[in-house]
């Protein structure tokens, strides 16, 4: 209800992944943003995630908190990896990271 055109600018992708079965392509599009609105909150899920949205990440960005490893996985995927021990809780505030 609150982003339709960023629904619609990816159902293309959603289905294609799911070799154009809708009901499969539906449940990966809801666990999609339902993982998206735990990562990022409710503020910041329904905006196009870029530096200027992240802009109170970028301490923990710059500290390594989170790290793109130099190989991919087995499908070709980038690896995100999450670093905690690089976390500064008096910098980083309970929304960052």
């Amino acid at each position: 209800k609150r982003c339709p055109n960023m629904v619609d600018a990816h159902k293309k992708d959603f289905l294609w992944r799911e070799e154009f079965e809708p009901e499969v392509a539906a449940k990966r599009l809801v666990r999609y943003w339902e993982y998206k609105y735990n990562l990022f909150g409710p503020d910041k899920c329904f905006l196009p995630i870029n530096l200027r949205v992240m802009m109170d990440d970028l301490g923990a960005l710059s500290r390594g908190v989170l790290q793109l490893l130099p190989t991919k996985d087995d499908f070709g995927r980038a690896i995100l990896y999450l670093n905690p021990s690089r976390l500064d809780l008096s910098q980083d505030s309970n929304e960052s990271m």
